[in-house]
């Protein structure tokens, strides 16, 4: 037994070891790196009203000290006062900025379970301008939020993917 232990530590042995430490610590810094972060900003109970649902939206970035803040809001009505679906009607975004200069808003979804995308705001910086787009969607109450994506990062879309944040709005019935 005490001979096998001593194979166990021969110089070959040691630098598979060694190899596999350090292959493992590699893995795990870059999926570490990679982290994006979601925020839930708002959870909002439409009825059949048509309605404006927004909150303001803020973040940070991992690296830098990059702040953002913007407030959002989305014009949507539901099919009864506890309803089964939901029909967007607008997104606007206003009053952002971000310190130093540079976080961008990315791509603005709808999501239910069926994974619905609607639209794209890649290189749209996030300051004081207000926009806004009219949309005629609906999508399934069940599991259903809306996502903008921001990229919190001085370089925007070319920035670390760790400083990828999202910004969700949930949607659901009391």
């Amino acid at each position: 037994m005490l001979e096998r232990i001593k194979n166990e530590f021969n110089l070959e042995n040691k630098l598979a070891y060694l190899f596999a430490v350090l292959s493992a610590a590699l893995i795990s810094s870059l999926l570490y790196a990679t982290n994006a972060y979601a925020d839930l900003q708002g959870i909002f109970y439409p009825n059949s009203s048509k309605a404006t649902y927004g909150t303001a939206n803020n973040g940070s970035g991992y690296t830098d000290d990059l702040a953002y803040s913007y407030w959002r809001s989305e014009t949507a009505q539901g099919n009864s006062n506890t309803p089964t679906t939901l029909r967007f009607f607008n997104v606007k975004t206003s009053n952002g900025a971000s310190k130093p200069f540079g976080a961008q808003y990315g791509i603005y979804k709808i999501v239910d379970l069926r994974e619905k995308r609607f639209l794209d705001w890649y290189t749209q910086y996030i300051d004081s301008n207000e926009i806004s787009v009219n949309m005629d969607y609906t999508a399934n109450m069940g599991s259903l939020y809306t996502e903008m994506t921001v990229y919190a990062d001085p370089k925007g879309i070319d920035g670390a993917q760790m400083n990828v944040r999202y910004d969700r709005y949930a949607y659901t019935t009391r």
